[in-house]
């Protein structure tokens, strides 16, 4: 979903305004993960029907998939955004099915291979052999939705244009 937001962005507001965009939900990931670790930390209630263990194994995710999906959401969002205004400005404009699943398409590869790669190849020692696989299946239904989200994109880019808003003003006082 975020590729798909990304687009859209990108589409209706400019490479700018996304790039910010993604930008801002990196460091949000690192509020919410100081959220989710003060939680952790803090005292269970008395009357608490769950054991600060459970808790704490539920909602604690392990370290090395937080740094394998924070490095690919960092390096294959922004990706996603240059790929889709290149492919906006060689296509003039036109084609926005081709920047969709253009941008997407390399964007998912790229926080695919990083997240499998960092998460379980590098930190968690996983064979290479079961790191391609997870890589493919993982890719593999990327690729599908991807595909499936394209009419969405166009949804949702006709809706905001049909309202009168005007991202190219957007742009503008942005620039």
């Amino acid at each position: 979903l975020t590729f798909f937001a990304s687009d859209c962005i990108t589409e209706l507001y400019g490479r700018r305004a996304a790039t910010v965009v993604v930008n801002v939900g990196f460091v949000m990931n690192f509020v919410l993960l100081g959220l989710v670790y003060s939680t952790i930390e803090a005292p269970v209630a008395g009357n608490s029907p769950v054991a600060a263990g459970t808790f704490a194994s539920v909602l604690g995710a392990s370290g090395a998939v937080v740094a394998g999906s924070l490095l690919a959401y960092l390096v294959s969002q922004n990706w996603d955004v240059f790929v889709f205004d290149r492919l906006r400005q060689a296509t003039d404009g036109r084609h926005l099915w081709l920047r969709n699943l253009g941008s997407t398409l390399t964007s998912q590869l790229l926080d695919t291979v990083i997240f499998v790669g960092v998460a379980f190849l590098l930190l968690q020692g996983l064979s290479l052999q079961v790191a391609l696989s997870l890589m493919v299946g993982q890719y593999v239904f990327k690729l599908l939705v991807a595909v499936a989200d394209t009419p969405f994109v166009y949804a949702a880019v006709a809706l905001v244009r049909s309202r009168g808003s005007s991202p190219d003003a957007y742009v503008t006082e942005a620039q």
